[in-house]
């Protein structure tokens, strides 16, 4: 597995898109992207891509835990919650199918 900078999601977008739109055009739409997703989480409304994900803001209630006798208390927050919906459910378990496939392969060499 290997991690995708933020430079290769945009030669990857221009590529889906036959390079009719320059590069730094992407590079720009993936930015305000990103602002409107932090926005959206900052305001606490849920922002939903159609049968891809979602993201909202969730509450993580006050928790308390014991550190060699000394109690700690983690205040309530909010994170974000990110859900995945059945289009990214399947690229995962399409890679998932592959490595087996690929051990598979191996093990009959």
């Amino acid at each position: 597995m290997r991690t995708i900078s933020r430079w290769e999601l945009i030669r990857m977008i221009s590529e889906k898109v036959d390079h009719e739109c320059p590069q730094w055009v992407i590079y720009y739409v993936v930015q305000a992207m990103g602002k409107c997703m932090e926005e959206i989480i900052r305001d606490g409304n849920r922002l939903v891509i159609r049968d891809t994900f979602s993201l909202q803001p969730a509450y993580k209630k006050e928790r308390k835990f014991s550190n060699f006798g000394n109690p700690i208390v983690i205040p309530g927050h909010y994170v974000p919650e990110f859900k995945v919906y059945h289009k990214l459910k399947d690229a995962c378990a399409e890679y998932g199918e592959s490595l087996k496939n690929d051990m598979e392969e191996e093990t009959d060499e």
